[in-house]
């Protein structure tokens, strides 16, 4: 019995010392504002919440938002994208994303609010810049988004997107295309994702927040490495 106590009593310190070690309140790479982890800090929908419907992400819309943002990553850096302003796009160098789970419970905190736009701080202690995409479609007759249709929204804005600023990223001061050039960064590797459905104002309200590590849109910096062609 003796032994049995002293195990669980080393395997709750190690846990609280695991807690302690992720305090979101002291990460110093929060520069324009509170961490979301800190400044929500329960799980619960945020009080501008009606009719919530979800505080987690399914393994299904987690496999299909995967599916769906490799899909299009590929179709870039495959040199498959004639679109943009001007076009085509260059192929280049973009891998497949992974899944991470802190990235996604700190997508799901946002999402939960109910608040519209980006939150202040969603950096980790592995990714010190985390870039977030943020989507909102709301339907009077029911929840009718799917994760693929929102996921397409920002995609369809490498329509408006120049080739030529792939080499060296620059702000489009026309129509926005961040939410694309988050997607296809080359120097992400992980994803995480949080949905929330509510409604608001006479909508079925879906929201998908998606949060990227590490983050891109940092200017002067390249979208992606572009592949050279053969000769």
């Amino acid at each position: 019995m003796a032994t049995t106590i002293r195990l669980v009593t080393v395997i709750v310190t190690i846990l609280i010392a695991s807690v302690a070690a992720f305090d979101y309140c002291q990460i110093q790479s929060c520069q324009k504002g509170q961490h979301t982890m800190c400044k929500y800090f329960s799980k619960k929908p945020g009080k501008t919440c009606n009719k919530f419907q979800r505080t987690s992400i399914s393994s299904d819309e987690r496999n299909e938002i995967l599916k769906v943002h490799n899909m299009f990553r590929k179709t870039v850096a495959n040199g498959k994208e004639p679109r943009g302003s001007p076009g085509p796009q260059p192929a280049g160098i973009i891998k497949d994303l992974k899944w991470d789970k802190e990235l996604a419970n700190i997508a799901q905190r946002w999402a939960n609010q109910c608040v519209d736009g980006h939150d202040e701080c969603r950096n980790t202690k592995t990714f010190g810049y985390v870039g977030q995409n943020w989507a909102l479609m709301g339907d009077s007759r029911g929840w009718t988004a799917t994760m693929t249709g929102l996921i397409k929204g920002w995609y369809e804005e490498v329509q408006y997107y120049n080739k030529n600023n792939v080499e060296k990223f620059r702000r489009n001061y026309g129509p926005v295309t961040g939410h694309y050039t988050q997607m296809v960064w080359g120097q992400t590797t992980h994803i995480g994702c949080g949905v929330a459905r509510y409604y608001r104002k006479g909508y079925y309200t879906t929201v998908l927040v998606c949060n990227y590590g590490p983050g891109g849109n940092i200017l002067d910096r390249p979208v992606y490495q572009i592949k050279q062609r053969k000769n």
